[in-house]
This record gives structure tokens, sequence and C-alpha cells, in this order.
């Protein structure tokens, strides 16, 4: 159904760019076959090709011209317009003539204010589209690069699940022995509980036949009664250890079956563990951290319980190089008790052979300012390839690097939602 729906978005991509293509050559046509000045003045026509506001407005919003275009009307009258309902609405508003600049210029127009604004809206109005094209095929080939990586993140998505689904099937089977073992446990217990009863019951016995001979000779009874008492007591001796023998075997049975328990408790733990790694995992080079409970966790730091938290692992690409962010909350090195500090951590995994080493991929941290997005704290830099930090790992984690005094600790609470804070890390271009 995805990839359906994928050819039937490039399809309609494709027919929208020949369509503009088609425009575009009918509005620059054989100048014998363009009406003259007079036949267009009477002709009021529209020649912007239907095309989201949004494209065209963030093309104004990036150009560093004097005259932005937001949705509103340029010489501010305080309607809403698009480019494409431009050409109309100069004729309508009562600020135009007010302005000697034209809206097109942050698109290249070269309008100096020479004659007046309405009329260059009329006589520039093919020359205005020729302008506007080549920014609307630019945001078409754009959605075509974003399908293609939504479909790339599907794939991922999915082999991730087919790994989790690997994991949880070995977990069950864990999960079985254990119970097992726990039935073996229980059946041992029973025996030696028994054995413990006949233990009882045959010292009772003994020491009621030990009484038995001490009266015995005492009283001067016969040497045969002796005797037979004597024989009786050796062959209790011997049951008695017989049963000790048993019991110590019990024993050391039962501390096999512990330790069997405890390996099996501590394979479950590492089983859940890299299910939790699977489920949190991020591949495309960006990852969103969220910190909860974040004001018991700067309380936990301050007096030295938890020095560093780290987030879950990351891949710049699918097989590419492994990573994870690394937070101090009471600050390391020079940010120690006044700074917060982030770092990068570059870690092992099994593709390093294939990648190029030392890593050398630009970095970013962003702490999201939720309350006012445009106060967000961003940090970048470039690995400094002659750190040990950035060779290729021999250990699970290399050194860590990145920014001792990110944000001090009293700005650090403008950033704090709901006793959360949000820090994305960007390696790359992703």
């Amino acid at each position: 159904m995805e990839e359906v729906f994928n050819d039937e978005q490039k399809n309609e991509t494709n027919s929208e760019r020949e369509q503009l293509q088609q425009h575009h050559d009918d509005t620059f046509r054989d100048e014998n076959e363009t009406p003259d000045k007079t036949e267009r003045s009477q002709t009021n026509v529209n020649v912007f090709p239907p095309r989201k506001k949004s494209s065209i407005a963030s093309v104004s919003h990036q150009s560093s011209s004097s005259m932005e275009f937001d949705g509103l009307c340029p010489w501010r009258c305080g309607q809403s317009v698009t480019f494409e309902t431009l050409n109309h609405h100069v004729y309508q508003c009562n600020k135009a003539n007010a302005h000697d600049q034209c809206p097109f210029q942050v698109l290249g127009c070269t309008y100096d204010g020479s004659i007046d604004v309405k009329e260059h809206m009329l006589i520039e109005n093919a020359s205005h589209a020729s302008l506007l094209v080549p920014h609307v095929l630019k945001n078409m080939v754009s959605q075509d690069k974003t399908d293609s990586a939504m479909q790339h993140q599907a794939e991922d998505t999915a082999d991730l699940r087919r790994r989790l689904e690997n994991e949880s099937t070995k977990n069950s089977i864990l999960s079985n022995e254990v119970c097992q073992l726990k039935r073996e446990l229980a059946e041992s217990n029973k025996k030696l509980n028994s054995l413990e009863k006949d233990m009882a019951v045959v010292r009772s016995t003994f020491d009621v036949l030990l009484r038995e001979l001490n009266s015995v000779k005492n009283q001067a009874v016969s040497e045969e009664r002796i005797k037979s008492v004597e024989e009786t007591t050796d062959k209790l001796k011997l049951e008695n250890a017989n049963v000790t023998k048993s019991v110590v075997e019990n024993h050391s049975l039962i501390m096999r079956l512990d330790e069997r328990i405890n390996n099996v408790n501590s394979n479950l733990g590492d089983v859940d563990l890299r299910q939790q790694i699977l489920e949190n995992t991020s591949v495309g080079g960006r990852f969103i951290w969220k910190i909860d409970r974040l004001r018991s966790r700067i309380k936990h730091s301050a007096v030295g319980k938890v020095a560093a938290l780290h987030s879950a692992p990351c891949f710049t690409k699918r097989f590419g190089y492994k990573f994870c962010t690394r937070l101090y909350l009471n600050g390391d090195g020079v940010g120690k008790d006044t700074h917060v500090s982030l770092f990068i951590v570059i870690m092992r995994s099994e593709y390093d052979a294939l990648l190029e080493w030392p890593f050398r991929q630009k970095v970013t941290f962003n702490l999201f300012n939720y309350a006012n997005p445009n106060d967000s704290l961003k940090e970048s830099f470039i690995p400094d390839v002659s750190s040990p930090s950035f060779k290729r790992p021999h250990k699970e984690m290399n050194l860590a690097a990145g920014c001792p005094m990110f944000v001090t600790k009293e700005r650090l609470e403008t950033f704090i939602l709901d006793d959360s804070i949000y820090i994305e890390t960007t390696v790359g271009d992703a």
C-alpha cells in the first residue's frame, strides 16, 4: 500500500512539473505572438501556477530583501494574499502607490521604482512568472527526495521489528527454562525435608539406644545384650552417616540449581536490555533525547549518586557510525558545579571495518525551548581528527568529546517543561 501511494505521489509530481514547463514555454513564446501593451493592459491574467503557499513564502522568508512576503499584503493593507492573487490585488490595494518596491524583488525582479508599481506589475507579468517557476520546480524535486527517504525509513523500521520478534522468542525460551528449574528446585526441597525428618527419627532412636546401653551397663547385664546393643548402635551410626551424606549431596544440588537460576536471570536481564536498545535505537544521524524526572536527577548528580546520563545508541545511517549522547547535569571538567556538560561518544559497532576513520562529520547539539522556540540553545563543532575520541573504537566507547560548558545551571531552568528537557543530537547533514 505504501509503495502504491509513493508511485501516485511521484506521478502527480511529474504531471505538475510537465504543466509548469508547458506554462513556462507558453509564457516565453515568440515576440510576434505577444500582444502589445494596450492589449495586455486590458487582460488581467493570473500567470502563476497553483502551488502551496508555504513554498513561495519560505523563499521570501529566506531572502535578504527588505520587502518580505509572509502571506499578507506586501504593501501592508492587512489583506491575506498569495503570489497567485497578487496581480489582482495590486489594483484593489489603497496603499500600493505609497511604496516603490515590487514583492517579486525577493525572487530577482530588478524594479527600480521609476514607474508606478501597478503598471510595473502588469507589464512584467510574464517576467514575474519566469522568476517563480524555477523555485516551484525546485520544491517538487525536494518532495521526491523526501518520499525516497520515507521509503528507506520504512524498510529500517521493518528490519528492527523482525529483530525485536527474534529477541522476544529467545525471551520466551529462557522463561520456560526458569519455570522448569523452579519445579526441580521445589522437588529437591521436598526430598531434603523428608530426609531431615528421617534423620531426626534416627537420632531419636539413637539417643534411646544410648540410654538403654548406659542403663544395661549400669545394671551389669550380660555381655551378649551389650554386644547386641552395640551392633545396633553401629548400624544406626552407619545409617546416620548415609543420611548425612545424602543431605550434603542434596545441599550441593540446591546450590548448583541456585547458580543456574542466577545465570538464567542474568541472561534475561541482558535480553531485556538488548530489547530496550532495539526499541529505542535511531537510524539517520538525528536523535531527540527526552530526560524526564529532571529535578530528581539534578539532586542525585549534585551529591555524586549519578555522575553522567547516557542516551540510547544511534546510527548516522543504516550500517553507519554508532554513537550516543552523554550528559553531566552537575558539569564535568571546566564546567563542574556551574554548568551542564554535553558530549558525544563514538561507540564500537560491527560495521566499523566498513567505515572511514577518523570520524569527521559535523556534530550539532540543540536544547529545545518550547516556551520560546527562538531562544533554543544550539552548539555545533567539527571533530578534531587527531583526537582519540574520533579514532576507530577498540573498546565499547571512546573518550567523550563536546561542550563542557554547554549551558549554565541557572539558564537550564528556562528550558524545563513538565520536569523534562529535550536535547537533539544531529550528526552530518541529517
